[in-house]
């Protein structure tokens, strides 16, 4: 049986870890919202534009999940965004109770818009670091079990 070397455990990991993971998250929504106001845009739009730009049409709820919004921040996001004519409401066929939330082609036009401003940041940020290793690492992040979406969305045990 190999042994596996043992790893030293740096002071205070948790705390640093959520303090780096902070700033970063702080600079890189400062940039992304001055990428979208060129466009007049927030995160949130940009989120909302994202999910909808599949065609499909999403419920409210499952559009508040899938941009992290709590559902009446996402009633108005969506109140805002159908008076600025990027999106629509409609009823589900299939269950009249429901309301889906649709693009319309203005919208989708900006989502594509916005895709290709946020590329470019892609590359410059790429561009100022290590690539690989910034890659390596957002992977390593994604993997972990405590850091990923659903492990929030769960009850501790």
């Amino acid at each position: 049986m190999t042994r596996q070397p043992r790893i030293e455990i740096p002071t205070a990991l948790s705390e640093r870890l959520a303090a780096a993971l902070t700033r970063a998250e702080r600079e890189l929504t400062g940039r992304v919202a001055a990428v979208l106001a060129v466009e007049g845009r927030t995160i949130p739009e940009m989120r909302a534009l994202a999910v909808l730009a599949d065609g499909a049409g999403h419920p409210m709820t499952e559009l508040a999940k899938s941009v992290s919004l709590p559902s009446p921040t996402v009633t108005r996001l969506v109140d805002r965004m159908v008076a600025d004519g990027l999106v629509h409401r409609k009823v589900d066929e299939t269950d009249r109770r429901r309301v889906r939330v649709h693009a319309t082609p203005a919208g989708r036009r900006l989502q594509r818009r916005l895709a290709q401003l946020l590329d470019t940041l892609d590359r410059d940020i790429l561009a100022e670091a290590d690539a690989a290793r910034l890659l390596e690492l957002l992977a390593a992040i994604e993997a972990h079990p405590a850091l990923r979406p659903s492990a929030e969305l769960d009850p501790l045990p």
